[in-house]
């Protein structure tokens, strides 16, 4: 009896993994990110703001800015509040300002959350900003039905599922051009200012940011595998070979300058 007993609690040790394998694996197939790298997004999509008034997202992909997308939910328990703490925190880190650099667009993929569960979110996190004016204008807190949110995420490759009350979902941000082109993806729930502020200036192709944030990009480029911006040696090499090919034509130039002024007093 006992090595009956046994053999079963044997048998259902090696099957346990093999039911645990079969039942996520579905799961994982319905979860995750399929990138879109240089696709357009559909800017006439028409989203409901924490105000309870319709917008598209071309109202908000305006001035030439970039636009950072997170898809979140806002009854989420867990990993959406630690996916708008790093929003939050990047926002704060990043030497780019939101508003005048770029704008942050948090697209609800529950369609039962409502524009006052946004605008609850939206006063919890815009009030704990080191800077809070420009996001109430600029940080945006979406809703919408199932139809446009479904949309817009196979727009963007983000792929989630509901189980029972809730989302399985990936933590990711979405950093998009002015014109809606998708440009990169960044992963986790802690997003590196660096890596995020070379994003969105390589987005708007240079048009935001700092003369030294243009040179940057010029001196990194992104590594998918890394997944952040890493030095291009190349590049650095042509750089580097210009800047001394320039610093021998100024010497060049003040010795030419200096001989000819010995010259010209030589010659009085």
């Amino acid at each position: 009896m006992r090595l009956n007993v046994l053999f079963v609690c044997w048998f259902f040790g090696l099957s346990l993994p093999l039911f645990a394998q079969l039942d996520t694996k579905p799961l994982i197939e319905d979860v995750g990110v399929d990138e879109k790298l240089g696709q357009r997004i559909n800017l006439a999509q028409t989203f409901t703001d924490r105000h309870g008034n319709p917008v598209t997202l071309g109202d908000l992909f305006t001035d030439g800015k970039p636009v950072i997308i997170a898809p979140v939910y806002y009854s989420c328990p867990q990993l959406c509040t630690l996916v708008l703490n790093g929003v939050r925190n990047l926002i704060n880190d990043m030497t780019l300002t939101l508003g005048e650099d770029y704008r942050v667009v948090n697209i609800c993929i529950d369609p039962d959350n409502t524009p006052e569960m946004a605008a609850d979110k939206a006063k919890n996190y815009i009030g704990t900003l080191d800077r809070p004016e420009p996001a109430d204008k600029n940080w945006f807190f979406l809703t919408g039905n199932s139809q446009v949110i479904e949309n817009a995420m196979d727009q963007i490759g983000f792929r989630y599922k509901k189980v029972d009350e809730q989302y399985n979902h990936a933590s990711v941000i979405v950093l998009v051009s002015p014109q809606g082109v998708i440009s990169r993806y960044v992963y986790g729930v802690t997003y590196p200012a660096k890596d995020v502020r070379l994003g969105l200036v390589e987005a708007a192709e240079g048009k935001v940011g700092t003369t030294l944030d243009k040179v940057l990009i010029y001196c990194f480029r992104y590594d998918p595998l890394a997944g952040k911006y890493v030095k291009d040696a190349m590049n650095l090499m042509r750089l580097g070979s210009g800047l001394s090919l320039l610093a021998m034509l100024v010497i060049g130039f003040f010795l030419w300058r200096s001989e000819l002024l010995n010259k010209t007093e030589a010659g009085t």
